[in-house]
């Protein structure tokens, strides 16, 4: 690797670093606001230049993006590119023998399958509303009790290999393909979509922080931001980040293998001469 390619590297994880130190900062400035200091310092910052220094640090993270393209060189970026476009499989592949349509006891076993599962989803769900209160405990004991025995008696209407399609069919999507195995181009696009997903709910989150250090009230409280107050603009901006975070390693499951191979190749001294 030349030593263009290196500095772009670092470039790239100074990028990173940039984002990370954006995000401390926002928590920092959350978690130490209180109600006699609604307007703490970060890093010897006053609370009015927090806003600018938040903005800053995000306008110079992309800079230093764009200069870790710009350094990496032209057959860096390629070989980024190419990890967003579906690669075809040279060897087609086997032709597999067609499945007898499903019978009637299979859909019987389908249904039953899927009502006991939502009656345990919505008996888990309603505590998070607010119901699980006086007798609508019992109620909701007998709703998961009800869903668990219904999704168990499925296995009776589905049998053996009905059950097994069944657990196929569900997972066919989760499925990790091992090395070497082409992923489809439709699990491809999901997985770029996650991607995407990723940095935009990244970017959603800065919202919170940004905007509260831009809002500023008269009355000596902490600002509001989409009507949210400090301790829920936390839970949101957080929130986000984590679920952030979730897609990211999302995408990498869906894409597979072969593709974490080829973005770890990024970042070695040798890059593999077939990404």
């Amino acid at each position: 690797m030349s030593w263009y390619a290196t500095m772009g590297i670092a470039l790239f994880v100074l990028h990173l670093a940039a984002y990370f130190a954006i995000w401390i900062g926002a928590v920092l400035s959350y978690t130490r606001a209180t109600d006699e200091n609604p307007f703490p310092a970060v890093f010897g910052l006053s609370f009015e230049q927090q806003g600018p220094a938040l903005l800053w640090g995000v306008v110079v993270a992309e800079l230093l993006f764009v200069s870790a393209l710009y350094a990496a060189g032209p057959a860096w970026r390629a070989q980024l590119k190419r990890l967003f476009r579906y690669q075809r499989p040279t060897v087609p592949s086997p032709a597999e023998p067609p499945k007898p349509p499903p019978t009637f006891r299979y859909r019987l076993g389908l249904g039953t399958f899927a009502l006991g599962n939502a009656l345990a989803i919505s008996g888990m769900l309603m505590p998070a509303f607010g119901l699980a209160k006086g007798r609508m405990i019992g109620v909701i004991a007998v709703i998961l009790g009800a869903g668990e025995v219904i999704s168990l008696s499925s296995i009776f209407f589905l049998g053996k290999q009905g059950f097994k399609e069944l657990k196929s069919r569900l997972f066919a999507a989760l499925k990790r393909p091992p090395p070497g195995e082409v992923i489809s181009p439709r699990r491809h696009r999901a997985g770029r979509m996650l991607f995407f997903a990723h940095v935009a709910l990244g970017f959603v989150a800065l919202v919170f922080p940004i905007g509260s250090h831009y809002g500023v009230s008269a009355e000596g409280t902490f600002p509001t931001v989409l009507g949210l107050d400090r301790d829920e603009q936390l839970k949101w901006f957080l929130g986000l980040l984590i679920g952030s975070e979730l897609l990211f390693w999302l995408g990498v499951y869906a894409l597979g293998a072969d593709w974490w191979e080829r973005f770890r190749s990024l970042f070695r001294t040798e890059p593999s001469p077939q990404s």
